[in-house]
């Protein structure tokens, strides 16, 4: 059974062997077919050909190439279907080579630019698009309208001058007219000339054949040189400009002289510059190209925002420094949402300043003053005007508003202004009524600390163009142009008469003199003596006291000055501890007559 095997596989084997033996034996030979698609034919071995068999011995190298006719070019060259190259072509076994030729047609695109139109071969044309069979020359050239010429010609984007362009491939022909004729615009900045072609122009517009050549400089003034020369828009330095078209030229001359100036966003900021502390603005002249340092100094209330800064002065500069304020905290309280200024200001020096309708928190230079700038309001015949307690004292501001005293003269108008702020402070912004034609007294009587109206007949109240209502309970409303008291007690009583009220002048009578009514009644003691008010405090407040034990020891706070002396009618016994006091002022005040015996 091994044996039939092995001389099965031994003749298996065999027979490829001697194939291969015989077939080596044989001569070769291949069969090379031509093709050809469109006008034109292939060169084999320098032999033209069509459509064509040929029988060429294998292996071997054939020389192929392609032969389009006229007007007609190679589009493909395929080898057994795969593109190939002309030149050396191998063959081992039959093969099919395969010419395909297409039309020659190339696109010439014409482009005109301006008033004109492109002539080609004599034909005017404007935008167009031309289609050309085959390579071919063309007669180019541009014909302009009146007034107009050929500024450039430019065949596929490169300058060319009129004649033969050949055209091989799709071309772009453009054409581009400018004007014969250009303006050009002179411009001078500062105190100087233009000088073109030696002469002297300042502002001016001037019209030129073009193209031209022009020879441009600049003459400044005395103290003053050329910083600049411009053609539309470029720096440009002296010399030939050519002129194709409307043109600018532009001379700008600076001072050799520079302004440096120095601003900040608080008006009492410090800064140094050029080593020298000054205040701001602060304004300096120095050579120009000079280099200048300005520092920002910092202060109890302000901190520079900016740092020391080196500035070359190639011209007028501004240089505008930032600084935080640092203060102290003011709170406003405005609970009427009443709208109003807060300034802040030292000395005649107004440092900030807000305008406010609510509550709010500020930030406030250390040291300065409030002053509080708000109208009066009028309103039922009453002036309601601003006041303001700063902390735990009152003050108060008469803008816009001449309020006149019975007794004295108009006082003008006039804004108050806080003590220096040293540390945190309150602002609270009110109003109070302010009658130009009367005031009102609330009187009230109290007897060893309680309300009584057993002891009126012991004082009588007198008042002018007004009248007094008793309201009970010790307490009457005098309404009046001014409020007289005529105060009498035992002697062993003591009374305390306190007031209280808007820009108050309280006077009292001294009995250094006589005067004799018309009924003939002669008294003593009816000059007054005054204290006028403080009118930027509110309120005013008084207290006189008379003592019943020492009839001649008055005391007044705050003083009015003068001796306090007993008065009455000559010829009578004076009563004891008989004296006047009268008032006069702008708005509701407050009277307390306490008695103590």
């Amino acid at each position: 059974m091994k044996v039939k095997v092995l001389a099965a596989l031994l003749l298996a084997a065999a027979v490829p062997v001697a194939y291969l033996f015989f077939a080596a034996q044989r001569p070769s030979g291949a069969t090379l077919t031509l093709r050809v698609h469109g006008p034109g034919g292939l060169v084999v071995n320098g032999s033209a050909y069509g459509n064509a068999t040929l029988r060429v011995s294998v292996p071997t190298a054939v020389e192929v190439s392609a032969l389009p006719l006229k007007g007609w070019r190679l589009k493909a060259l395929l080898v057994n279907g795969s593109p190939a190259k002309a030149g050396a072509l191998r063959v081992s076994g039959d093969t099919v080579i395969e010419a395909f030729f297409e039309e020659e047609r190339y696109t010439v695109t014409l482009k005109v630019r301006g008033p004109g139109a492109l002539l080609v071969n004599g034909t005017a044309f404007g935008n167009a698009t031309l289609t050309i069979h085959g390579q071919a020359v063309l007669a180019v050239n541009a014909s302009p309208q009146p007034g107009w010429r050929l500024k450039t010609l430019m065949v596929n984007g490169s300058p060319t001058p009129p004649g033969e362009v050949r055209v091989s491939g799709n071309t772009t022909i453009e054409a581009i007219f400018g004007r014969s004729e250009a303006t050009v615009t002179l411009r001078v900045r500062g105190p100087g000339a233009l000088v073109i072609n030696g002469t002297s122009y300042g502002n001016a517009t001037l019209t030129l054949k073009v193209p031209a050549v022009l020879v441009i400089n600049a003459s400044p003034q005395l103290g003053w040189r050329l910083k600049a020369l411009l053609v539309n828009g470029s720096p440009a330095l002296p010399g030939v400009t050519k002129i194709n078209d409307d043109t600018t030229i532009e001379a700008v001359f600076r001072s050799i002289i520079c302004r440096l100036l120095v601003v900040a966003n608080a008006s009492w900021a410090r800064v140094k510059v050029y080593g020298v502390e000054s205040g701001v603005p602060r304004e300096a002249t120095l050579p120009c190209g000079s280099e200048v340092e300005v520092e920002p100094l910092a202060s109890e209330d302000l901190e520079p925002l900016n740092s020391s800064m080196k500035i070359k002065l190639e011209d007028d500069v501004t240089v505008t420094l930032l600084y935080k304020l640092k203060g102290v905290k003011l709170y406003v309280e405005n609970p009427a949402a009443i709208p109003v200024k807060v300034k802040a200001v030292r000395g005649k020096t107004l440092l900030a300043e807000w305008s406010l309708n609510t509550s709010a928190t500020l930030e406030f230079p250390r040291n300065a003053s409030i002053v509080l700038d708000a109208k009066c309001i009028y309103r039922n015949n009453t002036w309601i005007c601003p006041y303001a307690y700063v902390n735990a004292t009152c003050y108060r501001w008469i803008p816009g508003l001449v309020e006149t005293f019975r007794f004295s003269m108009p006082i003008p108008a006039s804004n108050g202004s806080t003590p220096p702020l040293a540390g945190d402070a309150v602002l609270r912004i009110a109003y109070y009524r302010s009658a130009t034609n009367r005031t009102d007294f609330y009187v009230k009587v109290i007897y060893n600390g309680k309300p009584t109206d057993t002891l009126l007949h012991y004082w009588t109240v007198f008042t002018q163009e007004g009248e007094v209502e008793d309201l009970g309970n010790g307490t009457l409303l005098v309404r009046g142009a001014w409020v007289g008291f005529f105060l009498q007690a035992r002697p062993d009583t003591k009374v305390v008469v306190k007031v209280k009220g808007w820009g108050l002048r309280i006077c009292r009578i001294i009995s250094n003199t006589t005067y004799t009514f018309p009924d003939g009644d002669v008294w003593k003691g009816l000059v007054a003596r005054c204290r006028e008010p403080n009118l930027l405090r509110c309120p005013c407040e008084y207290t006189v006291t008379f003592d019943g034990v020492d009839v001649n020891k008055v005391t007044a706070t705050p003083e009015i000055g003068g001796s306090w002396r007993l008065f009455g009618k000559v010829g009578e016994e004076p009563l004891i501890n008989l004296g006047w006091l009268f008032f006069e002022g702008s708005g509701e005040s407050y009277v307390t007559v306490e008695v103590y015996g």
